[in-house]
């Protein structure tokens, strides 16, 4: 479902969640660190426990690109807000 890949999959994942497997030394960042695995046999949708991984522009100044505070996908990235 994400294209036989580990890391983040809003689309099947949902927002803030990654598709990982188990001790797999191929996959992202976002896949390191999970402690709770839904399977160990194959790719599993997991909550990663560095969700700052999903924001675009971690810890920048979004006012000004955001036009104030509030919703803003297009500069923090998906389903995320200034």
């Amino acid at each position: 479902a994400c294209g036989e890949t580990g890391g983040a999959c809003p689309g099947f994942c949902g927002v803030g969640n990654a598709c990982c497997r188990f001790q797999s030394t191929k996959d992202p960042p976002e896949c390191h660190g999970i402690v709770a695995w839904g399977s160990k046999e194959e790719h599993t949708c997991v909550a990663p426990t560095a969700p700052y991984l999903f924001v675009n522009h971690f810890a920048e100044d979004c006012w000004q690109p955001c036009n104030g505070a509030g919703y803003c996908e297009d500069w923090c990235g998906q389903g995320n807000a200034c």
